[in-house]
């Protein structure tokens, strides 16, 4: 919808993003979905995201569950979108860098 596409636009290039971020992050989401249809795959997942034993994926529809939680995350990220550092959309329990989106691409390496 609407909001999802202004979190894409927040990490694209024109939004101040890198030019490869939406690339990436659209990528990402193939290769989690992909990754859940297996349970090899949702123990690489448990690993690489360190769930916690309660959280583990045991099916595949346990990857919608992950795949919302890291959405919640990136819509956070985008609606906490200043160029301060910030405590505002953590309720104080953490600060976010001055354009959160943003270093969240620099850290995907895009």
């Amino acid at each position: 919808g609407s909001f999802g596409k202004g979190v894409t636009y927040d990490a694209s290039a024109k939004g101040g993003g890198s030019h490869t971020c939406v690339q990436r992050v659209s990528s990402a989401w193939k290769a989690l979905f992909e990754l859940g249809k297996s349970a090899a795959g949702r123990r690489q997942l448990d690993s690489i995201f360190q769930l916690c034993p309660s959280s583990r994926l045991g099916a595949e529809e346990d990857v919608l569950s992950l795949a919302g939680w890291l959405q919640s995350a990136m819509d956070f990220m985008a609606m906490g979108s200043y160029p301060y550092s910030s405590s505002y959309m953590l309720n104080g329990g953490g600060v976010l860098p001055p354009y959160p989106l943003r270093e969240m691409c620099r850290l995907l390496g895009a």
